[in-house]
This record gives C-alpha cells, structure tokens and sequence, in this order.
C-alpha cells in the first residue's frame, strides 16, 4: 500500500512539475496561451451552435447611427434632384446590407474566421500534455534468455497496458511563437472579412449611385420631353394662326430631333446601369434613391473622423494594419524555424501494466527524459527563417505602399471634392440666371413678339444644366464613396458578423458578455 501511495504521489508531483514549467519560457514569461486566454475563448467562430459557448461568437459589430434629420448642404440641391436625405441614406444601406450577406467573397471570409480560429486551439493544445492510452500485443516467436527466470519471458505471449503522458519542457520559444503566430492570423482574418466587406460595398455602391444617377436624369428627359410637346402645339396653333412663321416651327422640330437623338442614348446607357444593377441588387428598389453626398461626407466626419482629418491618414488604413500583421507573422515563423534547431528538451511519464490478460499486480512506472539539438537538416531550417525574413520585408515595403498611395489618393479627392463643389454651385447660379431669362423672354412673348426659337433655346441650356448637376453630383457620390473605402468606413456602416451558426447576418442582436482570466500566482526561476 506504501508503495502504491508512493507512486501517486510521483506522478501527482510530476504533473505538478509540468504545469508549473507551463507558466514558465525561456523567458520567464508567462506562455502566450495564458496571456490570450480571453480572446481565443470568446471571440472563435464555429459553424455549430453545440459549440458555441464553447469556441465564441463573432462579436456583432454595431451600424452607425442613421438617423439624419437635417442635410447639412454647403451647395444647395435643387428641387429636381428630389434627394430625401434620411431616406435615401438608409435606403442605400439597406441595399447593401441586404446584397453583401449573400456574397460568395463575404461567405468565404466568413469561413476563414472559423478556420483560424480553430488554428489558435490546435496549436494551444501544444502548451499541455498529451495522454494516450494503449494495448501491447507481443508474441514470442523464438527467445534465449540466460540466467532469468521469469515466466514473463518464456511463455508463448502477453498482453500489456499502458499509460503515457508526454509534454515538451523547453522549445526556445516555438510553442510562443507558433500560437502567436496563429493569434495574428485570426486577427488577420476577421481583419479580412471587414476588408472584403468595405471593397465590395465600394464596389456595388458606385453600381447603386450610378443607377440612381440614370433614374434622375430619366424624369429630367421626361420632362423636358413635356415641354418639347408642349411647345410644338403651341407653335402650330399660332402658326396656323398667322401670328408665326415656319421658322418657328422648325426651330421646334430640330429641337425635338436633338432631343431624340439624345433620349435614344440615355436610354441605351439606362438599360446598361439597370442591368448592371439588378445583377446585384435583386431584391432592391427598381428606382432606388439617390443618396446624398454631402450626407456621406458628414456621416464620415461626425461619425467616424474628425473633421479635420476626413481627407488624412490618422489611425492608419485597414490594409496597412493587415500588412502589419503579416510583418509580426513572418517574424514569428523565423522564431519558429530558428526553434526547430535548438535545443529542446521533452519528457514522458509511462505508467504500464503488464499481462492484463491475467493481472498480478505487475507493473512499472518509468519517467523520461529526452534532450535533442537539431545538427542537420539539409538546410531546412535555414531556408524556413530566410523565407520569413523575406515576407517580413515584402510585408513591410507593401504597408509602406499601402500608406503612401492610399494618402496621396486622399489629398487627390479632396482637391477634387472642392473642384466638383465650385461646378455645382457654377451649375446652380447658371441655371438661375437662364431661368430668369426664360422668364423674361416668356413674359416678352406675351405682349411684344413671341419667339420659340428663342424659348427653346434656353430651354436647352437649362436641360444641359440639369443634366451636369447630375452627372457632377453623382462623381461627388462616387468621390465620397472612395473616402469612405479608403478609410474602411463601410464595415461601421454596415455591421455585417456572424451568428452562432456561422451565418452571415447584419441585424444587431446585443453584446455578448467576455470574461477574463487572471493568474493569481507568478512564476519565478532561482
């Protein structure tokens, strides 16, 4: 019996032993595992629910406010434009939420999150012992034993049972840098699904702007066709009258030509961004609003930026965080190679039963220990740690890149935010000053002389005006959208997250509690 206590002492002691050694690197640090405990717990996505209390949820991250009452306009739209702010905003969001869900690239990052996730588990399970449990079969086929009795040993075959537990005591760091490493590819990867989120909704949005563009423009052709109409009644009448010449008349037809001509463009161009845009967005509204750029432009300086610092690169982009990233990952694999040639030791605690098959109380308990230094690999491991040096460099060139063309491209739509604000308000004093002198001319035409060439005429020019106060606003659209990609504005937008099944879903559903795990004790070398 004392000897049977003895022994489960041993082995309680030893385990002892090898978690202690857990708290403890080459370092004196504390593993990585321990230190990240929380967040490997709580923010892991699985495709099951069973295991979701298990591995985490994908926290939803909550959509901007979208309540805007009030269009804070530095150019004033006009009434044709018929913009409604709040609506179209929300509209537009709505849109894209609804489109961006179903996208293969979204569903895809979304798997990748899940993928990384149970990475970082695989590779904790390398900081803990492993436990295997086994039956030996051996059968003596011819033996010559001198000087030994044991029956063990001379008859035919025997059965034993055993019990091993394995751990790695020192790595220099492998274990560290292997589960650090997969730590940043997590993050990588929910970096990744926010990227593709922002590219896409980028991508569509200027489908969705461009479409919208077409359908303001449709009711600006529509009327003016109206008034085309309109006019040319009026012309034959007073022609046939007396109170006109032919060259009225024609006047008016040769507009109307001009005006087909054109209509059977637009229209060819309207078909183009329809299609293009019911590829997309299906469920969407065949006539969706246009969204206020100006609107967007607030919504990025209030709500995301400072003011001052909307066309300025302060927080860093999410491209140049994601090459940051894969700089620490390729430092962390140079670790790991440089580990694989390194001392290590490892040790194993075997405790075997012998001749289960007919138990006698026959066992043993062994403890061992296992030092190695890697001598020779053919240069393996010298060719693994070049490697991750040079993504390391690519990683921090490319974040450089990154950097520098995304911020020059800010200072660009700024100055060209500017530029399409000063013709919109050209635009708008423009068409006020031909409006004022159609309504002289029509006043004129009342008592003096009436002119339709002279009426059509700067009818044409407030159509052509109309017509580049739209195409103007809608490159302001598209300018505005680009601020928002390059500054990865769409995501906070959005809100796109997993639920518990791995689904992509963009409705809030409330915050899920963290929690986190704090060491009560310190490990000390002496």
């Amino acid at each position: 019996m004392k000897k049977k206590t003895l022994h489960i002492n041993i082995c309680v002691l030893f385990i002892a032993f090898i978690f202690l050694n857990g708290c403890t690197t080459q370092n004196n640090q504390p593993p990585a595992w321990m230190e990240n405990f929380s967040e490997i717990s709580i923010l892991a996505a699985q495709p099951s629910s069973k295991n979701a209390d298990i591995y985490g949820r994908y926290i939803y991250k909550p959509s901007l406010e979208l309540d805007k009452t009030k269009n804070p306009q530095a150019t004033k739209i006009p009434d044709f434009m018929n913009i409604k702010s709040n609506k179209a905003f929300k509209a537009f969001i709505v849109s894209l939420k609804e489109m961006l869900k179903l996208r293969p690239e979204l569903i895809e990052a979304s798997s990748s999150i899940q993928e990384k996730a149970a990475r970082v588990f695989e590779v904790r399970g390398d900081f803990f012992p492993t436990v295997n449990v086994g039956l030996v079969q051996d059968n003596v086929i011819s033996s010559d034993y001198s000087n030994l009795s044991t029956s063990r040993k001379t008859t035919g075959g025997y059965l034993d049972a055993y019990v091993d537990m394995d751990t790695t005591l020192i790595d220099f760091g492998g274990r560290n840098a292997a589960f650090n490493s997969a730590l940043l590819e997590k993050e990588i990867a929910y970096m990744n699904f926010d990227l593709t989120t922002n590219n896409q909704a980028f991508k569509y949005g200027k489908i969705y702007v461009e479409y919208a563009s077409k359908i303001i423009e449709k009711y600006i052709y529509d009327a003016f066709e109206t008034d085309l109409i309109s006019l040319q009644n009026e012309v034959k009448q007073r022609f046939k009258g007396g109170v006109t010449t032919i060259f009225e008349v024609n006047s008016v037809e040769q507009s109307i030509t001009r005006y087909n001509i054109r209509r059977a463009l637009y229209t060819q161009e309207l078909e183009t961004k329809k299609s293009e845009y019911l590829s997309v967005f299906s469920s969407g509204e065949l006539e969706p609003p246009m969204i206020d750029a100006l609107d967007l432009l607030e919504v990025g300086k209030t709500k995301v930026k400072k003011p001052d610092t909307i066309y300025k690169n302060v927080s860093g982009f999410l491209e140049e965080k994601i090459f940051e990233k894969k700089y620490k990952i390729a430092q962390q694999d140079y670790y790991v190679a440089q580990s694989s040639v390194s001392p290590n030791l490892k040790t194993k605690l075997r405790y075997k039963a012998f001749d289960v098959d007919s138990y006698n109380n026959d066992y043993e308990l062994v403890l061992t220990f296992t030092g190695s230094l890697g001598v020779y690999d053919a240069g393996k491991s010298g060719s693994v740690a070049s490697a991750a040096l040079k993504r390391a460099k690519i990683a921090k060139a490319r974040k450089r890149a990154v950097k520098i063309n995304s911020s020059a491209r800010l200072g660009t739509i700024e100055s060209q935010i500017n530029s399409t604000l000063a013709r919109l308000s050209k635009i708008n004093e423009a068409t006020k000053k031909y409006q004022m002198d159609l309504k002289i001319i029509e006043e004129k035409s009342k008592t003096v002389s009436y002119s339709a060439s002279e009426i059509i005429s700067i009818k044409e020019k407030i159509f052509d005006q109309k017509l580049s106060f739209v195409d103007a606003y809608a490159n302001l659209n598209r300018l505005s959208l680009e601020v928002f990609h390059l500054h990865s504005i769409y995501p906070l937008l959005i809100g796109l997250g997993l639920n518990n099944e791995g689904s992509i879903e963009w409705r809030v559903i409330g915050f899920y509690y963290t929690f986190q795990v704090r060491r009560n004790f310190t490990c000390r070398q002496y």
